[in-house]
């Protein structure tokens, strides 16, 4: 696999953002949601109400929402102990049905020290040929969603994705060639993105990272592998 030759390298561009954040980050969540159970299938739970009618309430629980379908929010200390490793965690078969190939360059940043910004990274290739350079990454870190908002890097919310939650954003605002998305698990943030040299848009790249995302999602029963 060649790798991309621009200055956007995604690991280098989350350390830095990170590093930047990582005093910060604690401040950034609000107290984390009680824990829920995964599930792909929501289930309905009958209530009686003040008028002692029946209400149907619907649990939309899943790895990136609570009960109620609110976004997941993540404690970041904890989160750091247990980040998403993409690289060890899903299987070689996972990987190729969601269109990865070749052995994935595996980058940390740091895991090893007591400061709060923590994160993973799993560099891949593509099934697809595409014309010009591509990298797509799978991203776990203890970024918050409201700083990125605040610094810049959210670019909007993903409604279009099957992923409960998901958004988009960005490690470099002032260019257009990349684009990841992502979503709260309560270990922390998982992201797919993509950056390379090729006449596409932003939303070009963005659409190629939801459309692996999804995939992603789906080929792990719901990111049912969260659990561990």
């Amino acid at each position: 696999m060649e790798k991309v030759k621009t200055p956007l390298n995604a690991p280098r561009l989350l350390g830095l953002l990170l590093a930047c954040g990582a005093l910060t980050l604690p401040a950034c969540q609000s107290p984390p949601h009680p824990a829920t159970d995964t599930g792909a299938t929501p289930s309905t739970v009958d209530s009686n109400d003040s008028a002692g009618e029946h209400t149907t309430e619907v649990d939309l629980s899943s790895a990136t929402s609570n009960a109620d379908g609110s976004a997941i929010v993540f404690d970041p200390l904890e989160a750091g102990k247990n980040l998403p490793d993409p690289c060890v965690e899903l299987s070689e078969d996972v990987l190729r049905n969601v269109g990865f190939v070749d052995t994935p360059e595996r980058e940390t940043i740091g895991l090893n020290d007591h400061l709060p910004g923590k994160g993973i990274t799993c560099n891949f290739g593509f099934t697809e040929k595409y014309d010009g350079i591509a990298l797509v990454g799978i991203d776990s870190d203890t970024v918050s969603k409201e700083y990125l908002m605040r610094r810049g890097f959210f670019i909007r919310n993903a409604p279009e994705s099957i992923v409960p939650n998901a958004y988009f954003y960005t490690y470099s605002p002032n260019r257009g060639d990349n684009c990841s998305i992502g979503a709260h698990t309560p270990r922390g943030r998982l992201g797919i993105g993509i950056t390379g040299e090729m006449p596409w848009t932003r939303d070009d790249f963005c659409t190629e990272a939801l459309r692996y995302f999804d995939k992603l999602y789906k080929s792990t029963n719901s990111f049912e592998w969260l659990e561990r």
